[in-house]
């Protein structure tokens, strides 16, 4: 049996949020969030992740959900070398911190790096604005500071690129970008031929994105076209590999994995320049 490996899985655990802010690409909010069903089908496809980003919506109102993939993960005994959390900053979550000390814990136990959970907080004019709106600045600014001292505090991400034409954005009179999807590229270990997709170790980067219906999708685009325009297919209908090979995905020899990936992901950032 072949043993998936993505190096940056995108797992997009529920679509509620408490902010509704002007530049969000997701858009319109719900109260949707990952099944068990999904978390389980994910982690019995995929074995290895390089780096697993938790995505929403805002996830600490899905703490719940996030405690589910990470107990799924141990359960499973699945190899996660790090996972990063983007949060809003508004509401300051212990349970989150106690998260982040389990997965590490249970890491070392494993024998990879210690502190490999990082907690981002997302810090641009549009979240200002919206925090503000809200009245919400003085207890924001006191969360800041308590993950700012926590040993998990990843550091504050900011935009730096054009926005998509996408969800919120779409009616921001700001310069945008249409979004352009780059499919994974796909190798296998000794692939000599369509016989070798079925053993050995599958690898899949750059991104590989999964919705919470299950949908293998894309990651910077509105919840609504994860559903339609970039729903590639369900991981409860085929493999992850094939879903996205059947939708245009390139098959590299092992040797040309890395260069390829580069590729990929040059022209993601030339994108967003």
């Amino acid at each position: 049996m072949v043993t998936l490996c993505v190096q940056n899985l995108c797992l997009v655990i529920g679509e509620d949020c408490n902010l509704n802010c002007l530049h969000c690409l997701r858009g319109k909010k719900a109260k949707k969030v990952m099944s068990d069903q999904v978390i389980e089908e994910t982690f019995n496809q995929i074995k290895i992740v390089h780096n697993l980003n938790i995505c929403g919506g805002e996830p600490t109102l899905l703490i719940e959900r996030l405690q589910k993939v990470i107990e799924v993960i141990v359960q499973k005994r699945i190899i996660v070398e790090n996972i990063s959390v983007t949060i809003n900053g508004t509401i300051y979550s212990k349970k989150l911190i106690n998260l982040a000390k389990y997965f590490v814990r249970h890491s070392n136990h494993r024998g990879l790096k210690r502190n490999n959970f990082k907690i981002y907080i997302s810090l641009d004019k549009y979240h200002y604005f919206e925090v503000q709106r809200l009245g919400l600045y003085k207890q924001y600014c006191t969360n800041l500071d308590k993950y700012e001292k926590s040993r998990f505090f990843g550091g504050y991400r900011a935009l730096d690129y054009n926005l998509y034409n996408e969800g919120n954005a779409r009616y921001l009179n700001e310069p945008k970008e249409e979004f352009i999807p780059h499919l994974p590229i796909i190798t296998y270990a000794g692939f000599k031929g369509e016989e070798d997709k079925e053993n050995g170790v599958c690898n899949m980067g750059p991104l590989v994105t999964i919705s919470t219906e299950g949908i293998v999708t894309e990651d910077n685009v509105s919840f609504e076209n994860q559903e339609t325009i970039y729903n590639y297919g369900s991981i409860f209908k085929d493999r992850i590999d094939n879903i996205l090979i059947r939708n245009g995905a390139k098959i590299v020899l092992p040797q040309e994995f890395d260069e390829e990936n580069s590729k990929i992901l040059t022209k993601i950032l030339e994108n967003k320049k």
